[in-house]
């Protein structure tokens, strides 16, 4: 395994234990298919038709995106490989007074120090914005 390799194994690891969330991109189709079907519900059938259009529409939220969440260690496995050579590039700063032979090497650095590790998760987040 590359450094490269390595580092993303290691973004991995921090990422899945630690509370981070991926935001859903159709978080805003979401809240408009169950205000829609709310909205239409209540015009239809008043305070009952809100509650049935409400559940309706979030019944159909659920349906239309079960499958296009991913957790992100997935989604950074699933980067092609020039963007883990650009997520490598823009974590480098961070790690440039490291040296390791391997994986677990750069693992027991890594947690042996708090404040390394927040910089790297700082800018794993970053990165992931700037996508």
């Amino acid at each position: 395994m590359g450094r490269v390799d390595d580092v993303i194994q290691l973004c991995c690891y921090l990422i899945s234990n630690e509370e981070i969330q991926p935001t859903m991109a159709s978080s805003v189709g979401a809240v408009g298919t169950v205000t829609s079907m709310a909205g239409a519900g209540a015009m239809a059938f008043g305070p009952v038709g809100l509650l049935v259009g409400g559940m309706v529409g979030t019944v159909l939220t659920c349906m239309r995106s079960k499958d296009d969440v991913k957790s992100l260690p997935q989604n950074l496995m699933d980067l092609s490989d020039q963007e883990k050579e650009d997520l490598y590039n823009h974590l480098r700063h961070v790690l440039r007074n490291l040296q390791w032979r391997d994986f677990a090497d750069l693992f027991s650095q890594v947690l042996k120090q708090s404040s390394l590790k927040q910089q790297i998760l700082r800018a794993l987040i970053q990165y992931f914005k700037m996508m």
